[in-house]
């Protein structure tokens, strides 16, 4: 019965972190939930989570990852491949963020801040589980390739308004040559919402 016991631990202990970012070791995994809305008045608001990683350097600087993204299959299918939607997702990890890291008060403790996120991506049907009583959802993940994106910061915090401050200062953005723009069909050819597959990667621009 022991035995039993801790091996359901260990498998919780594996699988449970599936619910977090995919971090690295020594990185701090971390998630945000939102609504998103598309200024589609045809659109409903449309729930996100995105989970991303962050590590502080021995300089005191921090590097930020964006990991993975859900998505509501019903909504998300209107705005995953548009600006609007990225450029949204990297202000709400930015202010998230801004509140999980206490950083020194101005003017003397800027702290620099580096936020990353992949430019190849596929997207992941996890269909609807009804013996769990599950809706479907959609994953965007990140396809490990060459190509990024980055936004580079100055925070601290500002003691007169009692909340964190950023000067943003510039980006960087490294293609890769072996990710298509276009967002492949969905449902991929052959297959149905009702089961689970993977795309091939596609790329999505940087936004400044």
């Amino acid at each position: 019965m022991r035995k039993l016991i801790f091996i359901l631990v260990i498998l919780f202990a594996v699988f449970g972190t599936n619910a977090n970012a995919t971090c690295p070791t020594g990185w701090t995994s971390t998630s945000i939930t939102y609504l998103y809305d598309s200024d589609d008045d045809n659109i409903p608001d449309c729930e996100v989570t995105v989970y991303y990683c962050y590590i502080t350097l021995p300089t005191g600087e921090f590097k930020v990852k964006i990991d993975r993204i859900t998505i509501d299959i019903d909504c998300g299918l209107n705005f995953i491949n548009t600006t609007a939607f990225w450029d949204d997702l990297l202000k709400r990890v930015r202010e998230d963020f801004m509140q999980v890291v206490t950083f020194p008060p101005c003017p003397h403790g800027v702290i620099n801040v580096e936020i990353r996120r992949a430019e190849c991506w596929a997207v992941k049907n996890v269909p609807p589980n009804p013996l769990e009583q599950e809706p479907g959802h959609m994953e965007l993940i990140d396809c490990g390739m060459i190509g990024f994106c980055e936004w580079y910061y100055k925070i601290c915090y500002d003691s007169n308004l009692g909340i964190n401050v950023l000067i943003y200062m510039g980006y960087n953005s490294i293609t890769s040559e072996l990710c298509p723009d276009e967002i492949p069909e969905l449902p991929p050819i052959g297959k149905t919402w009702f089961e689970e597959w993977t795309t091939e990667c596609y790329g999505v621009t940087c936004v400044e």
